[in-house]
Order: structure tokens, then sequence, then C-alpha cells
């Protein structure tokens, strides 16, 4: 989430069991997505500084609009997490720390292509 001097910070990635996320944080609050390409369940941690940060969710089919969908937590270890099982497949869960009807979506920060590429072990990412 920001970096320690303030600026905003976005990115996309893959993560475990299937999950295309992207998520933004700026001054004004955070926006993520994750779409669910295989149906696993979908627990997620949130760092600490957002415990005390309201959190919306929306729930959207592919191709469909989004409909405000309950947090549930569940306990996973000692950590507490936001539960949200249900996801089906190809569909995307949205967590914002505002209502939908507040977003304003602009257009997407400029990119730059990796300098280089970043191995670890046999995995090789970028370039």
């Amino acid at each position: 989430f920001p970096a320690s001097d303030g600026l905003p910070v976005a990115f996309r990635l893959f993560a475990e069991g299937g999950f295309s996320v992207g998520a933004e944080w700026t001054a004004e609050g955070f926006a993520a997505t994750i779409e669910s390409l295989r149906g696993e369940p979908c627990f997620i941690v949130l760092p600490e500084r957002l415990f005390d940060t309201p959190v919306y969710a929306y729930i959207a089919p592919k191709d469909g609009a989004f409909r405000r969908t309950e947090i549930k937590t569940a306990q996973l270890g000692r950590e507490t997490v936001l539960d949200f099982s249900a996801i089906c497949a190809e569909e995307t869960l949205l967590l914002a720390s505002r209502p939908i009807e507040e977003l304003v979506c602009a257009a997407p920060a400029p990119t730059e292509p990796n300098g280089r590429m970043k191995r670890c072990g046999k995995a090789v990412l970028g370039g």
C-alpha cells in the first residue's frame, strides 16, 4: 500500500489460488479488484492500518454490473481475514474505501517496461 513517501501506488499481479489482483492507493483512498479465475475460496488479509478504514465490497459476474456484498470475517490461524469464499469462477470482487457511487475512474498511470528480467530460482518475470 502507499509508499512511505506518500506517493500513490498501483499494481497488478496474479495471486495463489487463481486470482488476478489489481489495486490502487492514493491520498484519497484505495480500490482493489480481485478476479477469480478458477473459483477457489478467496480470503484477504488487510494491512493493520486499514482496520479503522471503512471497506465497501462489491461482486460482479463476468460482463455484469457490480452489486454490494456482505463482508464476512474468518479466523485463519492467528489472523483475522476477510472471507469471500463464496466467490465463483469468473466473478470479480471490488474492495474500496468509498462506496462505488463515489469512485472516479481516471486514465491509468503511464507504465514502463521492466528494465531487466527478475529471477527467483527457475522463475523469470519481466523483460
